[in-house]
């Protein structure tokens, strides 16, 4: 190799190098950065901080045999289309998807509450989302 392919292989190498470093680090950052961004819990509210109460999903879990029965509710007053809840969606341990409740009328539906059954559940903990259309993604978690 001359010393001129040399340099230029020496140069793209490190310009590779600060291009791939942003997704490294990306890859490291916790589970909880969502596709549009973070999801807001009690502990971290970001923007929202004060807005905890009305848009954190509360649940509740009951056993029985084979089966969980989730609850969850948001306490949050549905303004028709102006300011309502979205939907509760379910994710498990790894924050994969498990089980959704859309509220697709929010002049009907004035409960933002939701139950979900899930089947053999195996994990020790359960995510619950609540997507306000003003103020994001809420986050909760319950250990099993």
């Amino acid at each position: 190799m001359n010393r001129r392919n040399f340099i230029y292989l020496g140069a793209a190498a490190s310009g590779l190098s600060l291009i791939t470093s942003p997704l490294i680090i990306a890859a490291e950052v916790p589970k909880l950065v969502g596709a549009g961004g973070l999801f807001y819990t009690k502990e971290a509210p970001g923007r929202w901080k004060g807005k905890e109460g009305g848009h954190l999903p509360q649940m509740a879990i009951e056993k029985i045999d084979n089966k969980l029965k989730v609850t969850v509710t948001t306490e949050h007053v549905m303004k028709f289309h102006e300011h309502y809840i979205v939907k509760h969606q379910l994710l498990n341990q790894d924050f994969e998807y498990l089980d959704e409740k859309m509220f697709t009328d929010p002049e009907k539906d004035q409960d933002p509450t939701s139950t979900h059954e899930l089947v053999d559940y195996k994990g020790e903990v359960i995510y619950a989302l609540s997507f306000c259309n003003k103020h994001d993604t809420w986050l909760s978690m319950m250990k099993i």
